[in-house]
């Protein structure tokens, strides 16, 4: 089984918005708190971290630029599900076991993140997904 803690772990649910205090207030009455916020240069976006106790953690994600991937995507809506995000120890395992077992097509190769320490993130559109980002630990 390729899905386990060893592998691939699911991390967080991606929400972009153009409203992103409307996104906050929803979620942080919803018991969620901010674990970390700020500007992610190499993605070109704002983005918040938020955890709970028990749900999923979600990333809210809002532009800073006309350049940010999300400005396309929200062009047309105001807020939206926007990736599934899994995390690994061993980008490339998880590279082959996408090359083997669906049809990946890299969106973002991977980029070194600031908000998360010795962490890298990389996009990919899956068939019958959409899109999944790998958040690579190298540690």
């Amino acid at each position: 089984m390729f899905f386990n803690h060893n592998e691939l772990s699911f991390h967080h649910i991606g929400i972009a918005t153009k409203h992103p205090e409307e996104s906050f207030r929803f979620f942080l009455g919803g018991g969620y708190s901010i674990q970390a916020k700020g500007r992610e240069e190499v993605q070109d976006v704002n983005i918040a971290f938020l955890t709970h106790n028990i749900l999923p953690s979600i990333e809210v994600i809002w532009d800073f630029s006309e350049k940010s991937p999300i400005a396309n995507f929200l062009k047309s809506q105001d807020t939206n599900f926007y990736h599934i995000c899994f995390s690994t120890y061993n980008y490339e395992k998880v590279m082959k076991y996408f090359e083997e077992n669906s049809r990946a097509i890299l969106v973002s190769p991977l980029k070194r993140i600031s908000l998360i320490e010795d962490a890298s993130v990389s996009f990919h559109y899956i068939k019958g997904i959409g899109l999944v980002e790998v958040l690579y630990y190298d540690k």
